[in-house]
C-alpha cells in the first residue's frame, strides 16, 4: 500500500501522493513478474507428471493489481490489473494440469478505522501519517485468488484465522480426482472466455473443476519471443519437464574440451498435425553452455521442420528421433543445458549436464 502525504498544501500533497503511488507500483510490478515467472517455472517442471497436481500458495499478498490499493489518491490514471500476467500463469498451470489453492496468510482481515501509523518507505525513510477515518477491506487480493483458483480448478482460502486448516482442506481436496477430457470443436479462437460446466447428479457432491478457458490461438512465435522463452528456461533453477529429454554425452578423444551430445526426441510429447497425408510439426533444439554464475556463455540452436509420411511417423514414434552435435566447450563453462521446445504448442523440456564428470576442474581455473 502506498503511503500518503499529510502536507496541508493540497498541491504538494497531490504531487507527493502521486510519487508515493508510483513508487509502490514499481515494487508491485516487480513482484508480479517474479510471481508469474515462478508459477510458470513450477508448471513447466512438473508438466510431464501424470494426473492432477495441486499447488498450495500461501502468501500475505497476491500482487496482480496496482493503482487500486489506495483509494485516497486522486488523479492517478495509470492503473493496471495485470490480467495478461494472470492469464499467462493460469495457462501454464492448466497446461500442466495443476490446480492452485491460494491461502491468504494474513488471516481475518478487518477495515481500517483510521489509526495513526508509522509508514516505512522501501527507500529507507519513514514518516507519521494519519489514515482516513474509515477504509473498507480491499477485495482486490480476494479477486485475484478467486480468479487463479477458478481458472485452474482449485479453491481460494481467505478471511479466516486458520492457515493450517486451509492447507489441510486443500490437501484433502485432492484425495479423489477424476480426469475428464474436453475437446472443443467448431469454435472461433477469438480470445473470448468460454465457459465449461461439469455437473453430477449425486446430492451433496461438489465439483471442483475449471470454470472455462480463453479461446486463445497459439501465439505467433517471433524471434524475440523465442529467445525470451529460451532465456527464461536457462535462468530457471527448475528443469522444465513439459517434454521428456534424454541426452547421451560422449567425450571426444583428444586434449580439447569437446563433447558429443546425442539427444533423443520423443514425438509423443509434440503436437503433430496430420495434413494431406503427412504429419507436420517443428522442434527447436537449444544447447546452452553455462558458467559458475548461471550465465549463458555460448549457445547453439537449430529448428527441425518435420514433414513425415505416415510410415516414417509411426517408426519415429516407436524409436524416437536422435540428433547429434559436437560441442566445443568454452573455458569457463561448467554445465550444459539441453532444451527442446515444441514449435507448435510452445511446450518446453530440458535437462542439465554437469561437465565436471567429463572435465574435472583444474586448480586455479575456476571462475
Amino acid at each position: 500500500m502506498a503511503q500518503e502525504s499529510d502536507n496541508p498544501n493540497r498541491n504538494i500533497a497531490a504531487f507527493l501522493n502521486n510519487a508515493y503511488q508510483r513508487e509502490a507500483n514499481f515494487f508491485t510490478e516487480n513482484r508480479v513478474h517474479q510471481t508469474v515467472e515462478a508459477l510458470t517455472a513450477i508448471a513447466n517442471h512438473v508438466g510431464t507428471l501424470p494426473g492432477r497436481k495441486n499447488l498450495i500458495w500461501v502468501s500475505a499478498t497476491f500482487p496482480f493489481s496496482i493503482g487500486y490499493d489506495n483509494p485516497a489518491v486522486r488523479g492517478f490514471d495509470n492503473r493496471e490489473l495485470f490480467a495478461n500476467d494472470i492469464e499467462t500463469a493460469a495457462r501454464a498451470l492448466t497446461t500442466a494440469n495443476m490446480a492452485v489453492y491460494p491461502v491468504d496468510a494474513r488471516g481475518l482481515t478487518t477495515p481500517d478505522t483510521g489509526a495513526t501509523a508509522k509508514i516505512a518507505s522501501p527507500f529507507g525513510s519513514s514518516r507519521i501519517a494519519s489514515q482516513p477515518a474509515f477504509r473498507p477491506v480491499s477485495t482486490a487480493t480476494f479477486d485475484t485468488m478467486n480468479m487463479l483458483a477458478d481458472r485452474t480448478g482449485g479453491r481460494a482460502f481467505y478471511n479466516r484465522n486458520d492457515v493450517w486448516g486451509a492447507i489441510r482442506d486443500a490437501i484433502d481436496d485432492s484425495r479423489v480426482t477424476y480426469e475428464l477430457g474436453y475437446y472443443p470443436q467448431g469454435i472461433e479462437w477469438n480470445g473470448k472466455f468460454r465457459e465449461i460446466r461439469v455437473e453430477v447428479k449425486r446430492p451433496g457432491a461438489h465439483v471442483r473443476a475449471r470454470k472455462g478457458y480463453f479461446a486463445l490461438p497459439e501465439p505467433k512465435l517471433t524471434p524475440q519471443l523465442r529467445q525470451a522463452i529460451i532465456a527464461l528456461s536457462a535462468k530457471s533453477p527448475l528443469e522444465p519437464t513439459g517434454i521428456g529429454v534424454t541426452v547421451h554425452v560422449e567425450k571426444i578423444d583428444g586434449d580439447e574440451r569437446k563433447l558429443r551430445t546425442l539427444t533423443n526426441i520423443d514425438l509423443h510429447d509434440f503436437a503433430m498435425e496430420l495434413k494431406d497425408g503427412r504429419w507436420l510439426g517443428s522442434v527447436d533444439t537449444v544447447i546452452l553452455q553455462m558458467d559458475s554464475h548461471g550465465e549463458i556463455v555460448d549457445a547453439f540452436d537449430q529448428t527441425f521442420h518435420l514433414h513425415l509420411e505416415a510410415e516414417t511417423y509411426q517408426k519415429y514414434l516407436k524409436e524416437g528421433v536422435t540428433t547429434t552435435k559436437d560441442i566445443a566447450l568454452r573455458p569457463n563453462a561448467i554445465e550444459l543445458r539441453v532444451v527442446l521446445r515444441d514449435g507448435v504448442s510452445g511446450t518446453i523440456g530440458g535437462t542439465n549436464v554437469p561437465l565436471a564428470k567429463y572435465f574435472p576442474p583444474r586448480e586455479g581455473n575456476m571462475n
